[in-house]
């Protein structure tokens, strides 16, 4: 697809900027700690990730989500 992608991030923030030859967006997100599923697991934490105010819970999720913005 020809884009560069910048990812920058602080503590459990991060901001993804994609940029095209015709267009660039900026999405952002933050790391959530799966607390119910940490409780039953506490030796193997999990975390979520919210993405633009969208849940992302596996890959496709996150690649609907750069779709939708490109």
């Amino acid at each position: 697809m020809g884009l560069n992608v910048i990812v920058t991030s602080r503590g459990r923030s991060f901001t993804i900027i994609v940029q095209g030859r015709q267009r660039s967006f900026t999405l952002t997100g933050c790391l959530i700690e799966d607390t119910l599923y940490n409780a039953v697991h506490p030796a193997q934490p999990d975390y979520l990730i919210s993405l633009n105010r969208q849940l992302i819970t596996n890959s496709d999720d996150l690649i609907e989500q750069l779709y939708d913005h490109y």
